[in-house]
């Protein structure tokens, strides 16, 4: 087992090392490639340079994964500083309490991933912050994302979509319940509302019937957007 373990470790490490020196040698030549650079533009090296067992056309597919492109670009228009306007729900029925939240948005990994940070009140509960990542695996063609905040100990992990007008970005999350002991699951969406706003919606199950209700939403404005943004695959990123 350990044999087979090093084995693969040992591969994959083959693997990343080829893939960063042939983005490195794609940097020098461009200093400031586009976020929407398409996998093609990647050179693949002679096979006789690449891992044993490792074909051109494999390699490709690596480059192929790891290069940003339209979605990962859509995910960094959302770049930059948001207050928000948030209301939440304990039951289904029950009256909305209100709150004021933040969030900052940057990019990260030369634009392959946002990473997000919210700060907020939730009354009775106390101060709130969290923060997760969120990105769109070329390979698999779908978002993933992850979150953590000050409610627990647990992280979440979800993946998700984007509707066909570009509007909603939708993530399904679980996390593992500490009351029912087993996994649960959140429904989030972000819309792009047509005024420049952002609207984020929250679904859970009710403790009570076990239902899914709409538990929060927030309305967030930007109050900050960097000037430019320039994505570099070298895999630092830089606002000017």
């Amino acid at each position: 087992m350990h044999r087979t373990r090093l084995v693969c470790s040992i591969a994959l490490g083959s693997l990343a090392l080829c893939t960063a020196a042939l983005l490195a040698q794609d940097t020098k030549k461009n200093h400031t490639p586009p976020p929407t650079a398409t996998p093609a533009q990647a050179a693949t090296p002679p096979e006789s340079q690449l891992p044993p067992g490792m074909t051109p056309e494999m390699m490709q597919q690596m480059m192929e994964a790891a290069t940003p492109g339209p979605m990962q670009a859509y995910l960094c228009e959302d770049i930059g500083e948001w207050v928000g306007a948030c209301s939440m729900w304990m039951s289904p029925n029950a009256t909305p309490t209100t709150s004021k939240s933040s969030m900052n948005v940057r990019s990260v990994l030369g634009g392959r991933f946002i990473h997000q940070e919210a700060k907020g009140d939730m009354g009775e509960w106390g101060l709130f912050e969290g923060f997760g990542m969120v990105g769109f695996d070329n390979a698999k063609g779908e978002f993933q994302a992850t979150w953590a905040d000050s409610m627990g100990t647990g992280m979440m992990y979800g993946t998700g979509s984007l509707s066909s007008d570009k509007k909603v970005l939708t993530i399904n999350y679980t996390y593992y319940c500490p009351m029912s002991k087993k996994n649960c699951a959140f429904r989030q969406s972000y819309t792009r509302n047509d005024n420049g706003t952002k609207t984020m919606r929250l679904w859970g199950a009710s403790a009570e019937t076990g239902e899914e209700y709409k538990m929060m939403e927030t309305i967030y404005a930007r109050t900050h957007t960097p000037p430019t943004h320039a994505t570099h695959t070298d895999g630092k990123d830089n606002a000017h």
